[in-house]
């Protein structure tokens, strides 16, 4: 059996640790041994729901199989903003990636191509981010934090952005009766999200991704009745 995933660094499994991202590769190993399936794994770090719209579509020009399962995780660089434009005009207006509107259409388009191909699309929603964390890393290299701060009011915003995108992922997938993958919720049951998010506020550490693993198992065990020890 194939299982194809497409996604950003978050399925990547990136992490940020001796300063610097490094991408794990043995959670997917260990998927592909527990269940003797094949994974393929198409996420990149960076990607967005329109660059992923864009490979997907291009992958099925080509006949490249997806598998009886697609994995779809997207959303983290979709609601992020150009910060360094908004830094050099926070009296301007500023629009993130992918507004929603079309973050929504993206996600809908990725399921119908997924459908069209006869496989099972699995959608997740977005790990929280600690916003607290995420001001200091994303203004860590500008002149001043202040007009980052100016522009947005308040830093539970940029928590709120996030939780905004994770619930259109949610809303898309009950549209399309898809298998909903909610990897959010294992953050949140924690008291401090430190334990599970690195440095940077928003990659989860090891920890974190072996919360998003269980999920990920968990679901294949209800759908393909076998064994989940993570």
């Amino acid at each position: 059996m194939l299982v194809s995933i497409y996604g950003d660094s978050i399925l990547k499994s990136v992490v940020y640790e001796n300063g610097a991202y490094h991408a794990q590769r043995d959670l997917v190993r260990q998927f592909s041994e527990r269940y003797d399936v094949e994974v393929d794994n198409r996420s990149y770090f960076g990607s967005t729901s329109a660059k992923a719209l864009e490979r997907l579509e291009r992958d099925l020009s080509a006949n490249k199989p997806l598998g009886k399962y697609c994995v779809i995780e997207f959303g983290g660089n979709d609601c992020a903003y150009d910060w360094e434009a908004v830094s050099a005009e926070p009296g301007g207006e500023h629009l993130p990636v992918t507004v929603p509107e079309v973050f929504r259409e993206n996600l809908r388009r990725l399921l119908e191509l997924v459908r069209s191909r006869c496989a099972v699309p699995v959608l997740t929603n977005l790990p929280p981010i600690d916003a607290k964390k995420y001001f200091a890393w994303i203004t860590r290299r500008l002149p001043s934090p202040d007009p980052i701060l100016q522009w947005i009011g308040r830093v539970e915003r940029f928590y709120q952005q996030n939780e905004f995108y994770s619930l259109l992922c949610a809303q898309v997938a009950a549209e399309f009766s898809a298998i909903f993958a909610d990897i959010r919720s294992p953050f949140l049951r924690e008291n401090d999200l430190d334990e599970l998010l690195c440095e940077d506020g928003m990659h989860p550490n090891r920890e974190g991704h072996r919360r998003i693993f269980q999920v990920l198992c968990r679901l294949f065990e209800e759908k393909e009745g076998k064994c989940c020890e993570a």
